[in-house]
Order: structure tokens, then C-alpha cells, then sequence
């Protein structure tokens, strides 16, 4: 399954300080998200199942 990103994020970094921040962020950022849908991929069968 591919993933398709139609979003484009132009950010402008004033300093060094901004640019090691934001670098952290994104980081930080793609791990949640990996691990957030390692867990939905997980259980996908289940959701939406009420029963």
C-alpha cells in the first residue's frame, strides 16, 4: 500500500536554535506516527467491529 502525501510545508528557520528544534520535532513526530499505525495496521481487522 502506498502512501500518498499531497501536502507541501515550506517553514523558514530563522536561527540554528529554530532549525535543531524543528529537526527534534519532526523526529519525534515520524516516530509517533510509525508507532501509531504499527498499532492500527495491528488491529485493523478489529476496528469498526461491534459486537
Amino acid at each position: 500500500m502506498a502512501i500518498i502525501r499531497s501536502d507541501t510545508l515550506t517553514l523558514q528557520v530563522a536561527s540554528a536554535e529554530q532549525q535543531a528544534a524543528l529537526a527534534d520535532t519532526l523526529a519525534l513526530y515520524r516516530r509517533l506516527v510509525r508507532d501509531l499505525m504499527t498499532v492500527a495496521y495491528t488491529h485493523w481487522p478489529a476496528v469498526g467491529v461491534c459486537e
